[in-house]
């Protein structure tokens, strides 16, 4: 069962996860343009920014203190996630 962390901490995940995603797709951006990115594109896009979330949670030392408060890594992995999907979603379906 996923047990998410309170408010202020949830808001932290999720404002690293944008900068993260924001910093993946600027990169992506100067590289190639405004082309449509492909589907593995994508995942591999919302995996990157998961995975540099949660090392910087690890990092900081935030994982363990939340681990302590019994808040599992996979909870952490999918607030982190929830942004980029989002995101993708807009860009790929709404917009383009």
């Amino acid at each position: 069962m996923l047990h998410f962390p309170n408010v202020t901490w949830s808001l932290s995940v999720l404002r690293r996860a944008v900068l993260v995603w924001l910093g993946i797709r600027a990169a992506l951006f100067v590289k190639y343009g405004g082309e449509p990115l492909s589907l593995l594109a994508i995942v591999l896009i919302v995996a990157l920014t998961v995975a540099l979330v949660l090392y910087d949670l690890r990092r900081s030392g935030e994982k363990l203190f939340l681990a302590n408060l019994g808040v599992p890594t996979s909870s952490l992995g999918a607030l982190a996630a929830a942004p980029p999907l989002c995101f993708e979603f807009v860009l790929d379906v709404l917009v383009l």
